[in-house]
């Protein structure tokens, strides 16, 4: 009979929580919090809101969210062991697939059919462009349509390209602009990878003469910069309890962040391309110094303390730094 299963739900009293025949660990039991299509205030509930277990119920056990739960949001992968796993969409993606594809459904120009999904770190980007994949392909308007994944890291390239062969699709990788211009001239309906990194400016400027673009996407990251960096510097100079003077986003070459006498914090724009735990890192690392000024074992027990991904954060950008300093 498990062979069969589709789905575990854990419940006890008011508390539910859903894996997978192969989920061993309790850390990935998970709650379902939206009851979408539905809204929590469409449950029937007391004065202190839907519990858990009435949430999943209405969410997952809708007979209609449950067939789309089997049909598009489930898949099979390997963990790091070699042992085939089983892996459930969560609500968040489930939500967030459902939303985008309406509007490419209903959207009556370009706007109404754009948006922008949030992801933090390792929340499960490639499955929801993956699931995001079969569920356009449902539909007849849009199953012909070719779909673009632009990344800008080589990890994302990797799951993207492991996470849709275990669902059947086969993604082309573009090398180069013309390897992409070449995929995209085609008909077909097919997956196309191509990472931002390998756009080279000498191979823009040959390709789109055109186009002013470096000046453009400088300005782009920059201004993304200051709406992002700046106010994470906030709050953690809060958590720190710290006071800072001005935060200044400049354009450093080879020099992620610097602090001066006066407590203003200089932070690379060019970091804006990189995950979040090392913009984070790099932000507590330039903070700490307005506490410790030099490299002390105290000064990395700040860091370590604020933030625990600090040597994960220092790999990555010493095998990823150069890519931030190209031209793209």
């Amino acid at each position: 009979m498990f062979y069969f299963n589709q789905i575990m739900i854990a419940t006890c009293r008011n508390e539910a929580k859903f894996g997978t025949i192969t989920t061993h660990s309790e850390k990935y039991f998970y709650r379902w919090a939206d009851p979408y299509p539905r809204t929590v205030d469409e449950l029937k509930h007391g004065g202190s809101g839907p519990n858990d277990q009435e949430r999943l119920v209405a969410g997952m056990l809708k007979p209609a969210n449950l067939l789309d739960l089997i049909r598009t949001f489930t898949l099979f992968s390997t963990n790091d062991k070699g042992e085939t796993i089983k892996i459930v969409g969560r609500y968040q993606q489930f939500r967030a697939v459902k939303l985008a594809v309406k509007r490419l459904l209903e959207g009556r120009n370009p706007r109404e059919r754009s948006g922008i999904i949030w992801h933090t770190q390792g929340s499960g980007k490639s499955l929801t462009m993956m699931f995001m994949v079969r569920e356009m392909y449902r539909h007849a308007k849009l199953s012909s349509w070719k779909v673009v994944f632009v990344t800008d890291r080589t990890q994302l390239e990797g799951q993207l390209a492991e996470t849709s062969q275990s669902i059947g699709f086969t993604v082309k990788v573009a090398e180069s602009i013309r390897d992409l211009k070449e995929l995209l001239r085609s008909d077909s309906s097919d997956l196309v990878m191509a990472m931002i990194h390998k756009f080279r400016e000498a191979v823009l400027t040959e390709t789109f003469p055109e186009l002013e673009r470096h000046e453009a996407l400088r300005k782009w990251y920059i201004a993304k910069a200051h709406e992002k960096i700046i106010p994470r510097v906030r709050v953690h100079a809060r958590e720190l309890g710290v006071g800072v003077g001005a935060i200044k986003i400049v354009d450093n070459r080879y020099r992620w962040g610097s602090c001066t006498l006066h407590d203003n914090v200089n932070l690379n724009w060019r970091l804006i391309k990189a995950p979040m735990f090392v913009i984070d890192y790099v932000i507590i690392h330039e903070l700490a110094h307005l506490i410790e000024a030099n490299h002390t074992p105290r000064f990395w027990n700040i860091v370590r303390t604020q933030a625990p991904s600090m040597d994960k954060a220092k790999a990555w950008l010493k095998e990823y730094g150069q890519l931030l300093e190209q031209s793209i």
